[in-house]
């Protein structure tokens, strides 16, 4: 299972050897990545996300 809950997606690991001066590295290409991710797909991740939401209400 991934951090997100979700039981499918890419594994991203952070190798342990990194050190702590190298996080804000990581952290800004992940800000990085979500802002050009969000700025091709954000109204499909929306509209995939809220029919995902609609399911879960629907068979709970």
């Amino acid at each position: 299972m991934m951090p997100s809950g979700r039981r499918h997606g890419v594994k991203l690991v952070v190798p342990g050897d990194r050190s702590p001066q190298q996080a804000p590295a990581v952290f800004e290409l992940h800000e990085d990545l979500r802002e050009v991710i969000c700025a091709r797909y954000l109204t499909d991740i929306q509209r995939a996300m809220s029919a995902s939401n609609l399911d879960a209400s629907s068979s709970a």
